[in-house]
């Protein structure tokens, strides 16, 4: 007589299939870590600057291949074409926000109050908020009086949009269609005030303080070549605009950030997250996350 399996043979099946879907997952992990692994290795490859779109370390526009089974793709982005939330001017945030639908009063208040997020005192910048602002509006916490260790830290300063991260900015491109690029797409908490000439979006030069006009003609002068050093823009610009905005500019990046991702039909995809810093060559991974 056939019996059945029981009250145990069931925990013993449901076990059976979570160590099965638990090993499923690691061997996920591991083939989206080898995906990682060969960005670095391009990325130490890598001359230095001039940092460009062109380069092999981007894979652009992506790269992609099958690891144990597994359908692994790679993307790199250089994180020194973006706006670093922890070192800009209060003048370059503002620009910033102004791209993703801020109106002036809003953006002042959340320039300001970033500022204040991060220094390490108590006073008050105009338009910004210190502790006392956030307990005397029952927030459970303060200012940081810190750098912000990621990029949606902001959505927990005054004046910050819960959609902030999603909003899009969007500009013609060189082919004559309308790019889109998110907030989140723009911005870093990792380098210093400048940035990537070569790699920057344009919600990103338009932060920098390059015109619209200028933001144009510097698309269309970097698709045909890329940006060797940042003296080359003079010409394009103009000395005095050139002089003004030169200190905000580099053509090359120690910053990286890989994304590699795992995924085959009927699981959910691993995806893992890892923050390069380039010196010389070296390749240091300062931080890994999925």
């Amino acid at each position: 007589r056939t019996r059945s399996a029981g009250p145990t043979g069931r925990r013993a099946r449901g076990s059976a299939g979570r160590t099965r879907a638990g090993l499923d997952n690691l061997s996920a992990f591991y083939a989206a870590e080898s995906g990682v692994e060969r960005a670095k290795v391009k990325l130490g490859a890598d001359t230095g600057a001039p940092d460009t779109l062109t380069e092999s370390w981007r894979d652009a526009p992506g790269y992609s291949a099958e690891i144990g089974g597994w359908n692994v793709t790679v993307e790199v982005t250089d994180e020194g074409g973006k706006i670093n939330l922890n070192s800009a001017e209060q003048e370059m945030l503002s620009a910033l926000f102004e791209q993703f639908e801020m109106k002036k009063q809003e953006r002042d208040v959340l320039a300001g109050s970033l500022l204040d997020w991060i220094d390490s005192n108590d006073l008050h910048r105009l338009n910004g908020a210190e502790s006392d602002f956030y307990k005397s509006n029952g927030f459970p916490y303060g200012v940081k009086n810190a750098p912000l260790d990621s990029i949606d830290e902001i959505l927990r300063v005054r004046g910050a949009p819960g959609d902030l991260m999603e909003r899009n900015a969007r500009y013609p491109s060189s082919a004559g269609a309308t790019a889109s690029y998110t907030f989140a797409q723009c911005v870093t908490v990792v380098g210093d005030t400048r940035v990537n000439i070569n790699t920057a979006p344009p919600p990103v030069l338009r932060a920098a303080g390059f015109s619209a006009p200028e933001v144009k003609a510097m698309l269309d002068a970097r698709a045909k070549k890329s940006w060797s050093a940042v003296e080359d823009v003079s010409s394009l610009l103009g000395e005095a605009r050139y002089a003004y905005l030169k200190p905000r500019l580099t053509t090359g990046s120690a910053w990286f950030l890989i994304e590699s991702s795992a995924s085959r039909r009927g699981f959910e995809p691993v995806v893992v997250y890892a923050l390069i810093r380039r010196v010389s060559k070296k390749i240091y991974v300062t931080g890994f996350w999925s």
